[in-house]
C-alpha cells in the first residue's frame, strides 16, 4: 500500500468514528468543532 492510500483510509476511518461519536452523544468532536469556529458566526 502507498503512504497516500492509508492515509486516505485513516482520514475516512477518522471522519467515520467522529460522526458515529456525534451520533451516539449528541456532541460535535472537539476537532470539528474547532474547525466550524473558524468560520465565525452566521
Amino acid at each position: 500500500m502507498s503512504p497516500e492510500t492509508i492515509k486516505a483510509e485513516v482520514g475516512i476511518i477518522f471522519l467515520t468514528w467522529a460522526f458515529a461519536v456525534e451520533l451516539v452523544t449528541g456532541i460535535e468532536p472537539a476537532l470539528l468543532a474547532r474547525e466550524s469556529d473558524r468560520s465565525g458566526p452566521l
